[in-house]
C-alpha cells in the first residue's frame, strides 16, 4: 500500500475533537480523537498503544483495519507529537504486509540506548522486529524473530500468537520485556484461526533487541487458581514493582470475572502469588498498567492501572459491553487501588498508558461505538492528565 495518512497537526483544524482543561490551572485532563473510523480508506482503527520516547516525544500506534475482524487486511500505522499531545504529525504506514493482517503492535522504549525498538506480528504466526535510533521518525528494515518463539513449543504447541498488545517496558537492568499470548488455534473454514483455548507467557531482550528469548508458560486455559479455573488467558500488561520483581496482569475469560496476576522476580520464570485481584473487574478486554513514581526517588510509589470498568451479565453470559474506561491509582505496589475515575462512561474499549518526563499522564483508548456496536470504535480517543485531576488535588507528585 506505502501511502502515508495525513492528519492535521494544529489543534485549531480539530475543532470538536479538543475539550477544554477542566478546573482550575492546578488540574489537567484534556481529550483529542487522533483517529476516526471511516477516513482515509481504512474501516476502523483498534488497538491502540503508546510510549514516550526517551526524549519525551509521545509515539501514538494502532492497527488500520481495512474491514471487520482480526483477520482483516490490516496495518500498522503510527502518529508522533513533540509537544505533550497538543499537535501530531503526518500519520504513516509503518508495516503493509499486502492482504495480511498486521497485528498486535508493541512499543519500547529504551532508556539506555536512546532507541525505540517495536515487535510486531503477521497473521498471528509470525513475528518481526523494526527499531528506531531518531526519535520515531524513521525505522529500520523488519527483521524476523519468529525462531525466537519456536522453544515454547515444547512446553505449549501453539499455531497462533501475538505478542501484548499495548506497550513493553525497561527493566532496570535494561531487559526489555513484553506480554504474549498463544493458541493452538484451529483452523477455521476461511483459513482464519482460532484464538481459544490460550496461555499467555513473555518475550525479552537482553542486548537492547539483538535477540530475544521467551519465558516461561504462566498461565494456561485450565489451570486453578485459588480454587477458581483459569478460562482463556490473554493479553497481558507487565510493570516492574520497586523491589525489581515484575507483575503481570491478564485479561482473561474465567468465572470469577477479575484480572489475573502473577509475580516474578526476573519476569521470566517462577511466578508466584497468581490471584484473581478482587478489586480489577474483567470485561474481557485488554488493560494497561504503568509506572507513575517509584519510591525510592520520590515521595511515595504510584501505579495506574486503565481498562473498561464493567461486569458481565449476572448470569455468567456473554460480556454485556465494553465501556466505562477507568483509570485507577495504587499506591502499594498494585495490591490495592484506593482512587478510580471514570474517564469515559460511554462504549469505550481498549486502552494504552503511558507516562511523560514531567509526570503527565498520557492516555489511548477505543472511543464509541458505530451503530452501537463496540467492536467498532468510532474513534481513538488520546487523553493527557495529571495527578491533580485524578486525585481532586489531593496529590501530586513531589
Amino acid at each position: 500500500m506505502n501511502r502515508w495518512i495525513v492528519c492535521c497537526v494544529v489543534l485549531a483544524l480539530l475543532g470538536s475533537n479538543i475539550y477544554a482543561q477542566v478546573g482550575d490551572n492546578e488540574k489537567v485532563a484534556e481529550k483529542l480523537n487522533i483517529f476516526t473510523a471511516r477516513t482515509e480508506g481504512y474501516f476502523h482503527y483498534r488497538v491502540p498503544g503508546m510510549i514516550v520516547t526517551p526524549k519525551g516525544s509521545i509515539l501514538a500506534y494502532c492497527e488500520a483495519r481495512e474491514s471487520h475482524g482480526d483477520w482483516a487486511n490490516i496495518d500498522f500505522v503510527l502518529t508522533r507529537s513533540d509537544d505533550g499531545g497538543k499537535t501530531w504529525s503526518e500519520r504513516r504506514v509503518i508495516a503493509d504486509a499486502g492482504d495480511k493482517t498486521v497485528n498486535n503492535i508493541v512499543g519500547f522504549s529504551d532508556q539506555q540506548t536512546n532507541t525505540v525498538h517495536f515487535l510486531y506480528c503477521i497473521n498471528y504466526s509470525r513475528v518481526f522486529y523494526i527499531k528506531s535510533t531518531d526519535d520515531g521518525k524513521t525505522f529500520s528494515e523488519p527483521r524476523e524473530i519468529t525462531s525466537s518463539l519456536e522453544s515454547l513449543k515444547q512446553d505449549y504447541d501453539w499455531n497462533v500468537i501475538a505478542i501484548g498488545p499495548g506497550h513493553g517496558i525497561q527493566m532496570d537492568n535494561g531487559r526489555l520485556l513484553a506480554s504474549l499470548w498463544m493458541s493452538p488455534g484451529e483452523q477455521r473454514n476461511d483459513g482464519s484461526r482460532r484464538h481459544r483455548p490460550s496461555a499467555i507467557s513473555l518475550i525479552y531482550s537482553d542486548d537492547h533487541g539483538k535477540s530475544w528469548e521467551t519465558g516461561e508458560v504462566i498461565f494456561q486455559d485450565g489451570d486453578m487458581v485459588n480454587g477458581e479455573e483459569v478460562v482463556n488467558p490473554s493479553e497481558s500488561t507487565v510493570i516492574q514493582l520497586d523491589n525489581g520483581s515484575v507483575m503481570i496482569n491478564t485479561r482473561n475469560e474465567s468465572k470469577i470475572h477479575r484480572r489475573l496476576m502473577a509475580v516474578s522476580e526476573n519476569g521470566i520464570d517462577d511466578w508466584k502469588n497468581k490471584q484473581f485481584h478482587s478489586q480489577l473487574l474483567e470485561p474481557i478486554c485488554m488493560g494497561s498498567m504503568v509506572r507513575l513514581t517509584d519510591g525510592k526517588k520520590f515521595d511515595k510509589t504510584r501505579m495506574l492501572f486503565v481498562n473498561p470498568n464493567n461486569l458481565y451479565d449476572n448470569d455468567g453470559g456473554k460480556n454485556k459491553i465494553r465501556q466505562n474506561i477507568t483509570i485507577k491509582l495504587s499506591y502499594d505496589e498494585g495490591r490495592n487501588w484506593p482512587v478510580s475515575k471514570v474517564i469515559e462512561p460511554g462504549l469505550s474499549g481498549y486502552p494504552d498508558i503511558s507516562v511523560g518526563p514531567d509526570h503527565m499522564i498520557y492516555l489511548i483508548y477505543e472511543n464509541g461505538g458505530i451503530n452501537g456496536n463496540h467492536y467498532d470504535p468510532e474513534h481513538l480517543t488520546f487523553m493527557r492528565l495529571n495527578l491533580e485531576w485524578l486525585t481532586e488535588n489531593a496529590d501530586s507528585v513531589e
